[in-house]
């Protein structure tokens, strides 16, 4: 498994103890941060490819199931 598998993981792990109730807004946010970083890299770089602005990373939007 690489390291973006590792992040990707990691991410959807928090994503469902948040959503159980198991941690809290500021321990998700945190655990998330590996995430947040390579998804707003990866979206400015495909951004710069086709010439638009990227779509940065949204908690809200992400907890509903709208990333990854």
């Amino acid at each position: 498994m690489n390291e973006v598998e590792k992040i990707k993981v990691q991410a959807m792990e928090t994503r469902e103890l948040y959503l159980a109730g198991a941690i809290d807004y500021k321990e998700a946010q945190k655990r998330l941060k590996p995430y947040r970083d390579w998804y707003n890299q990866r979206s400015a770089e495909i951004a710069a490819k086709y010439g638009q602005k990227p779509k940065r990373f949204n908690f809200g939007e992400f907890m509903k199931g709208r990333f990854l």
